[in-house]
């Protein structure tokens, strides 16, 4: 069995969260993690599919997001189409 690394950005500091997913492709992470959380879901509320699409171009680690939402089927083609190669 082959064990992946896909860190979650969640703890990262926002202000420099470009600069953390560069690091953690850079450190050799196999996928980059996004926890989204809807607030309904899961209490807090974390962010949607427009992130995504903005850091898709800073590295080439494949992004996975795992949708703590209400109703994940409703966000699945948005995160797709925003660049994640996997959505849990």
């Amino acid at each position: 069995m082959k064990c992946e690394l896909a860190p979650s950005v969640l703890s990262c500091d926002w202000l420099g969260l470009r600069e953390a997913v560069r690091e953690l492709a850079d450190s050799g992470a196999d996928w980059i993690h996004f926890d989204v959380m809807d607030g309904q879901f899961v209490p807090p509320i974390t962010f949607g599919d427009a992130l995504i699409k903005t850091l898709r171009d800073e590295v080439a680690t494949p992004f996975e997001a795992h949708l703590m939402t209400l109703t994940p089927e409703a966000h699945f083609e948005a995160f797709a189409q925003a660049g994640c190669q996997r959505i849990i």
